[in-house]
């Protein structure tokens, strides 16, 4: 009789204990060309970490759209305030660039663009 309950017994914490098991397959995206992982199994919180290796490289607004889900909102809005700097960099860049005259022309035209130019233009 002690025989049978403790089968029994052993019988439900196997099953118990089996239930308990559980994997998942998972795909990562990784938003730069990685050249090594380094994992880890954390017991207490039952979690997987890894992490990857790599040169990230310079963002571009194409980039950031398709990653946007993976980066987190302060990355995104760091990467979105470089691409900014930039462009506003190159657009100062090419106006330096441009004649006295160049510029009273580009005024005009945008004057022109939004409705406010008048004959003194």
């Amino acid at each position: 009789m002690k025989v049978i309950i403790a089968a029994v017994l052993g019988l439900l914490l196997l099953m118990n204990g089996a239930g308990m098991v559980q994997a998942e397959k998972a795909t990562i995206d990784v938003p730069f060309d990685s050249v090594g992982t380094s994992c880890w199994y954390d017991q207490i919180k039952i979690e997987y970490h890894c992490t990857w290796q790599g040169v990230v490289e310079i963002f571009t607004l194409e980039d950031l759209q398709e990653f946007k889900d993976i980066l987190s909102k302060k990355t995104y809005d760091q990467e979105i305030e470089k691409l900014n700097k930039k462009a506003l960099e190159e657009i100062s860049q090419e106006k330096a660039k441009l004649t006295e005259y160049e510029k009273i022309i580009i005024e005009i035209e945008r004057k022109l663009d939004k409705g406010i130019a008048d004959a003194s233009d």
